[in-house]
Protein backbone atom coordinates (compact mmCIF):
# COMPACT_ATOMS: atom_id res chain seq x y z
CA UNK A 1 0.00 0.00 0.00
CA UNK A 2 2.65 2.16 0.80
CA UNK A 3 3.85 1.89 -3.26
CA UNK A 4 0.10 2.74 -4.35
CA UNK A 5 0.14 5.88 -1.94
CA UNK A 6 3.48 7.19 -3.34
CA UNK A 7 2.69 7.03 -6.87
CA UNK A 8 -1.31 8.34 -6.16
CA UNK A 9 0.92 11.28 -4.14
CA UNK A 10 3.30 11.45 -7.47
CA UNK A 11 0.78 11.47 -9.93
CA UNK A 12 -1.86 14.04 -8.16
CA UNK A 13 1.11 16.49 -7.99
CA UNK A 14 1.23 16.43 -11.99
CA UNK A 15 -2.41 15.94 -12.64
CA UNK A 16 -4.27 18.15 -10.22
CA UNK A 17 -7.86 16.81 -11.15
CA UNK A 18 -10.41 19.05 -10.23
CA UNK A 19 -12.52 19.99 -13.57
CA UNK A 20 -11.57 17.71 -16.26
CA UNK A 21 -12.25 17.85 -20.29
CA UNK A 22 -12.01 14.92 -21.80
CA UNK A 23 -11.92 15.47 -25.65
CA UNK A 24 -12.50 12.27 -28.30
CA UNK A 25 -14.55 9.56 -29.68
CA UNK A 26 -17.91 8.56 -29.06
CA UNK A 27 -19.08 4.74 -29.93
CA UNK A 28 -21.11 1.97 -28.62
CA UNK A 29 -19.53 -1.60 -27.95
CA UNK A 30 -22.04 -4.47 -28.98
CA UNK A 31 -20.29 -7.08 -27.14
CA UNK A 32 -20.80 -10.81 -27.91
CA UNK A 33 -19.45 -13.62 -25.74
CA UNK A 34 -19.14 -17.14 -25.29
CA UNK A 35 -17.84 -18.09 -29.06
CA UNK A 36 -16.17 -21.23 -29.35
CA UNK A 37 -13.32 -19.47 -31.74
CA UNK A 38 -12.38 -16.71 -33.43
CA UNK A 39 -14.79 -16.21 -36.62
CA UNK A 40 -14.18 -18.65 -39.29
CA UNK A 41 -15.30 -16.98 -43.43
CA UNK A 42 -18.19 -19.14 -44.75
CA UNK A 43 -19.05 -20.49 -41.30
CA UNK A 44 -22.11 -19.16 -38.33
CA UNK A 45 -20.54 -19.44 -34.96
CA UNK A 46 -23.37 -19.31 -31.84
CA UNK A 47 -22.25 -17.04 -28.85
CA UNK A 48 -23.82 -17.50 -24.99
CA UNK A 49 -23.84 -13.78 -24.26
CA UNK A 50 -24.90 -10.38 -26.11
CA UNK A 51 -24.95 -6.51 -24.63
CA UNK A 52 -24.65 -2.87 -26.05
CA UNK A 53 -22.15 -0.78 -23.42
CA UNK A 54 -20.72 2.32 -23.34
CA UNK A 55 -17.70 2.29 -25.71
CA UNK A 56 -14.56 4.52 -26.73
CA UNK A 57 -11.37 4.97 -24.60
CA UNK A 58 -12.64 8.73 -24.33
CA UNK A 59 -15.86 7.62 -23.22
CA UNK A 60 -15.37 5.42 -20.57
CA UNK A 61 -12.51 7.03 -19.06
CA UNK A 62 -14.60 10.43 -18.59
CA UNK A 63 -17.69 8.08 -17.09
CA UNK A 64 -14.78 6.36 -14.65
CA UNK A 65 -13.10 9.44 -13.66
CA UNK A 66 -17.08 11.04 -13.28
CA UNK A 67 -17.74 8.21 -11.11
CA UNK A 68 -14.60 8.55 -9.08
CA UNK A 69 -14.99 12.21 -8.18
CA UNK A 70 -18.80 11.72 -7.74
CA UNK A 71 -19.04 12.43 -3.72
CA UNK A 72 -16.75 16.10 -4.40
CA UNK A 73 -18.78 19.09 -4.91
CA UNK A 74 -15.97 21.23 -6.96
CA UNK A 75 -15.09 17.96 -8.99
CA UNK A 76 -16.56 17.87 -12.85
CA UNK A 77 -15.83 15.99 -16.18
CA UNK A 78 -16.99 17.64 -18.97
CA UNK A 79 -16.95 15.84 -23.09
CA UNK A 80 -16.16 17.57 -25.97
CA UNK A 81 -16.21 15.23 -29.20
CA UNK A 82 -18.91 14.32 -32.29
CA UNK A 83 -21.91 11.60 -32.32
CA UNK A 84 -24.55 11.10 -34.80
CA UNK A 85 -28.36 11.86 -35.14
CA UNK A 86 -29.34 8.60 -34.37
CA UNK A 87 -30.20 5.82 -31.77
CA UNK A 88 -26.71 4.84 -31.21
CA UNK A 89 -25.26 8.31 -30.59
CA UNK A 90 -28.17 9.12 -28.49
CA UNK A 91 -27.92 6.11 -26.18
CA UNK A 92 -23.78 7.09 -26.42
CA UNK A 93 -24.88 10.57 -24.76
CA UNK A 94 -27.52 8.64 -22.37
CA UNK A 95 -24.58 6.38 -20.84
CA UNK A 96 -22.49 9.61 -20.44
CA UNK A 97 -25.17 11.20 -17.87
CA UNK A 98 -25.98 8.73 -16.48
CA UNK A 99 -22.50 7.99 -15.22
CA UNK A 100 -22.05 12.03 -14.12
CA UNK A 101 -20.40 13.04 -17.66
CA UNK A 102 -21.36 16.58 -18.95
CA UNK A 103 -22.15 16.60 -22.43
CA UNK A 104 -23.32 19.99 -23.44
CA UNK A 105 -20.16 20.44 -25.92
CA UNK A 106 -20.70 17.26 -27.44
CA UNK A 107 -22.05 18.21 -31.55
CA UNK A 108 -24.75 16.43 -32.82
CA UNK A 109 -24.65 16.17 -36.57
CA UNK A 110 -26.01 13.85 -39.42
CA UNK A 111 -23.57 11.22 -39.84
CA UNK A 112 -23.75 7.44 -38.44
CA UNK A 113 -22.45 7.10 -34.49
CA UNK A 114 -19.30 5.02 -34.54
CA UNK A 115 -19.28 1.44 -33.69
CA UNK A 116 -17.08 -1.49 -31.91
CA UNK A 117 -18.03 -5.05 -32.25
CA UNK A 118 -16.29 -6.84 -29.42
CA UNK A 119 -15.55 -10.48 -30.00
CA UNK A 120 -14.68 -11.60 -26.05
CA UNK A 121 -12.91 -14.84 -24.97
CA UNK A 122 -11.82 -16.30 -22.10
CA UNK A 123 -7.86 -14.27 -22.10
CA UNK A 124 -8.42 -11.37 -24.60
CA UNK A 125 -10.53 -9.99 -27.38
CA UNK A 126 -10.74 -9.24 -31.13
CA UNK A 127 -12.14 -5.49 -31.87
CA UNK A 128 -14.15 -4.72 -34.87
CA UNK A 129 -14.50 -1.08 -35.40
CA UNK A 130 -16.62 1.56 -37.90
CA UNK A 131 -15.45 4.90 -37.20
CA UNK A 132 -18.50 6.77 -38.05
CA UNK A 133 -18.17 10.16 -36.56
CA UNK A 134 -14.99 9.06 -34.73
CA UNK A 135 -13.38 10.24 -37.47
CA UNK A 136 -15.03 13.55 -37.65
CA UNK A 137 -14.08 15.53 -34.73
CA UNK A 138 -11.30 17.89 -35.34
CA UNK A 139 -10.82 19.57 -31.69
CA UNK A 140 -11.58 22.92 -33.49
CA UNK A 141 -14.04 23.66 -30.33
CA UNK A 142 -11.53 23.21 -28.02
CA UNK A 143 -10.50 27.15 -27.67
CA UNK A 144 -8.48 28.86 -25.60
CA UNK A 145 -11.72 30.19 -23.72
CA UNK A 146 -12.87 26.30 -23.22
CA UNK A 147 -9.69 25.17 -22.21
CA UNK A 148 -9.64 28.02 -19.25
CA UNK A 149 -12.61 26.48 -17.50
CA UNK A 150 -10.45 23.22 -16.94
CA UNK A 151 -7.35 21.99 -15.05
CA UNK A 152 -6.88 18.26 -17.13
CA UNK A 153 -7.00 17.68 -20.61
CA UNK A 154 -7.69 13.88 -21.42
CA UNK A 155 -7.50 12.14 -25.23
CA UNK A 156 -7.89 8.28 -25.76
CA UNK A 157 -7.93 6.03 -29.34
CA UNK A 158 -5.35 8.73 -30.59
CA UNK A 159 -5.39 6.24 -33.35
CA UNK A 160 -8.56 6.23 -34.68
CA UNK A 161 -8.72 9.82 -34.26
CA UNK A 162 -7.83 10.85 -37.85
CA UNK A 163 -9.42 14.11 -37.77
CA UNK A 164 -7.94 14.99 -34.18
CA UNK A 165 -4.46 14.40 -34.32
CA UNK A 166 -2.76 16.93 -36.95
CA UNK A 167 -3.97 19.29 -34.29
CA UNK A 168 -3.78 17.66 -30.94
CA UNK A 169 -0.28 18.66 -30.31
CA UNK A 170 -0.99 22.36 -30.31
CA UNK A 171 -4.07 22.16 -28.22
CA UNK A 172 -1.86 20.03 -25.63
CA UNK A 173 0.61 22.72 -25.80
CA UNK A 174 -2.05 25.25 -25.32
CA UNK A 175 -3.56 23.74 -22.84
CA UNK A 176 0.11 23.64 -20.53
CA UNK A 177 0.31 27.18 -21.51
CA UNK A 178 -3.16 27.61 -19.51
CA UNK A 179 -1.73 25.39 -16.44
CA UNK A 180 -3.40 22.43 -17.50
CA UNK A 181 -1.90 18.33 -17.30
CA UNK A 182 -2.57 16.42 -20.12
CA UNK A 183 -2.96 12.72 -20.27
CA UNK A 184 -3.54 10.57 -23.33
CA UNK A 185 -3.87 6.56 -24.54
CA UNK A 186 -3.53 6.14 -27.68
CA UNK A 187 -4.75 2.73 -27.97
CA UNK A 188 -3.76 0.34 -30.73
CA UNK A 189 -2.88 1.54 -34.30
CA UNK A 190 -5.01 -0.45 -36.94
CA UNK A 191 -2.75 1.05 -39.29
CA UNK A 192 0.43 -0.46 -37.52
CA UNK A 193 2.71 2.80 -38.02
CA UNK A 194 3.15 3.70 -34.66
CA UNK A 195 6.02 6.20 -34.01
CA UNK A 196 5.99 6.95 -37.70
CA UNK A 197 2.74 8.18 -37.33
CA UNK A 198 3.54 12.10 -38.16
CA UNK A 199 1.29 13.81 -35.39
CA UNK A 200 2.42 11.01 -32.31
CA UNK A 201 6.21 12.75 -31.44
CA UNK A 202 4.78 16.24 -31.38
CA UNK A 203 1.62 15.42 -29.11
CA UNK A 204 3.60 12.63 -26.90
CA UNK A 205 6.13 15.87 -26.17
CA UNK A 206 3.22 17.98 -24.57
CA UNK A 207 1.60 14.87 -22.76
CA UNK A 208 2.15 14.32 -18.77
CA UNK A 209 0.59 11.07 -18.20
CA UNK A 210 0.62 8.55 -20.75
CA UNK A 211 -1.34 5.42 -20.70
CA UNK A 212 -0.23 2.26 -22.95
CA UNK A 213 -1.11 -0.78 -22.49
CA UNK A 214 2.19 -3.93 -22.72
CA UNK A 215 1.30 -4.39 -26.14
CA UNK A 216 1.04 -0.66 -27.42
CA UNK A 217 4.03 0.20 -25.31
CA UNK A 218 6.21 -2.97 -27.21
CA UNK A 219 5.00 -1.68 -30.52
CA UNK A 220 5.64 2.21 -29.80
CA UNK A 221 9.55 1.64 -28.61
CA UNK A 222 12.09 -1.16 -28.04
CA UNK A 223 12.08 -0.77 -24.39
CA UNK A 224 10.91 1.55 -21.99
CA UNK A 225 14.08 3.77 -21.95
CA UNK A 226 13.57 4.65 -25.31
CA UNK A 227 9.42 5.43 -24.87
CA UNK A 228 10.41 7.57 -21.90
CA UNK A 229 12.49 9.96 -23.99
CA UNK A 230 9.36 10.70 -26.00
CA UNK A 231 7.46 11.97 -23.05
CA UNK A 232 6.70 15.20 -21.22
CA UNK A 233 6.07 13.46 -18.34
CA UNK A 234 5.02 10.00 -16.24
CA UNK A 235 4.27 6.31 -18.39
CA UNK A 236 1.85 4.34 -17.23
CA UNK A 237 2.00 0.64 -18.81
CA UNK A 238 -1.09 -1.09 -17.85
CA UNK A 239 -0.88 -4.72 -17.61
CA UNK A 240 -3.96 -6.25 -17.43
CA UNK A 241 -4.81 -8.68 -14.56
CA UNK A 242 -1.17 -7.85 -13.08
CA UNK A 243 -2.02 -4.24 -12.76
CA UNK A 244 0.51 -1.06 -14.17
CA UNK A 245 3.63 -0.14 -14.03
CA UNK A 246 4.52 3.75 -13.60
CA UNK A 247 8.12 5.14 -14.89
CA UNK A 248 8.91 8.81 -13.80
CA UNK A 249 11.17 11.38 -15.26
CA UNK A 250 13.70 11.43 -12.51
CA UNK A 251 14.41 7.40 -12.98
CA UNK A 252 12.24 5.88 -10.50
CA UNK A 253 9.79 3.50 -11.74
CA UNK A 254 7.15 1.60 -9.03
CA UNK A 255 5.04 -1.57 -10.38
CA UNK A 256 1.33 -1.53 -9.11
CA UNK A 257 -0.33 -5.17 -8.75
CA UNK A 258 -4.03 -3.31 -7.94
CA UNK A 259 -4.80 -0.44 -10.48
CA UNK A 260 -8.37 0.03 -9.65
CA UNK A 261 -7.29 0.59 -5.67
CA UNK A 262 -4.84 3.09 -7.62
CA UNK A 263 -7.53 4.39 -9.30
CA UNK A 264 -9.65 4.65 -6.23
CA UNK A 265 -7.04 6.94 -4.04
CA UNK A 266 -7.85 9.69 -6.43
Amino acid sequence: MDELNELASHTLQQVKMRRILVAGELNADLILSGLPSLPILGRELIGTGFTMALGSSSAITAARLAALGAEEPDFAVDFVGVAGRDDIGRFVLAQLKHFGVHTDAVEIIDSPTGVTIALTYAQDRALLTYPGTIAMFDGSKITTAMLAKYTHLHVGSFFLQTGLQPQLASIFQQARRQGLTTSLDTGWDPMEAWMNNPWLVGVLAETDVFFPNENESAALAPDIPTLMRSLAGTLIVKRGKHGASAYMQDGSHIDIRDLINLLSTF
